[in-house]
């Protein structure tokens, strides 16, 4: 037994070395792991970058078919920023709703393409949304600058969609509904509703959005 505890420095040297290549080896893992871990990050951010590149691409090229497109199109001026808006807003999205919603399919037949209802609703949603859009954009905007954050923030864009929406996209651009008074529209686009457009070349239901 006596012989058993005595020093072995062979057996010490070779405990020493399988715990210094286990080292070894957990490094290596840790290294490898590590590696593995920085590409797979570059990668998926690169490929992020990809998406969104091809995003603006896509919407670069909707906005320019929109605005190009519809100077052609026998459309309300207030609706043709709507839509133009919208693609800004939306991309792709914004183009499918205005060929779907808004384009004149043949020469003259623009009355009777967007007379179906479903259409009708399709061009107001439009014109809220781009309106009261702009203000909620700029809300967004001065929310940051000035660190308001929770419910300050969506009150203040709230307020700011509501108000550019009906000043702007409603009275301002459909003053000559009502005799170019900006006063007479801010009070009848307010509350009633009213048929036609700028130029009688369409005929929707208009009311205040929200």
């Amino acid at each position: 037994m006596l012989d058993d505890l005595k020093f072995n420095p062979e057996s010490h040297h070779a405990d020493r070395c399988g715990r210094d290549r286990q080292r070894d080896n957990d490094r290596r893992l840790n290294s490898a792991q590590l590696a593995f871990h920085v590409v797979r990050q570059e990668t998926e951010s690169w490929m992020l970058d990809g998406v969104m590149l091809l995003w603006f691409l896509l919407t670069a090229a909707a906005l320019l078919f929109v605005a190009i497109d519809i100077r052609s199109t026998p459309e309300s001026p207030v609706l043709k920023w709507g839509f133009v808006l919208l693609t800004a807003y939306t991309g792709v999205f914004g183009a499918f709703f205005y060929v779907l919603g808004c384009r004149e399919p043949l020469p003259g037949l623009h009355e009777r393409y967007v007379a179906a209802r479903w259409r009708q609703t399709l061009g107001s949603t439009m014109h809220c949304v781009a309106g009261d859009g702009v203000g909620i954009l700029a809300g967004a905007v001065i929310s940051s600058v000035l660190g308001l954050t929770g419910s300050a923030e969506v009150t203040l864009e709230y307020v700011l969609g509501s108000a550019f929406g009906w000043t702007v996209f409603q009275a301002l651009f459909m003053r000559d509904m009502v005799g170019g008074s900006y006063p007479l529209a801010l009070s009848s686009t307010r509350w009633q509703h009213r048929r036609g457009c700028p130029g009688g070349r369409c005929r929707r239901r208009w009311s205040r959005c929200e």
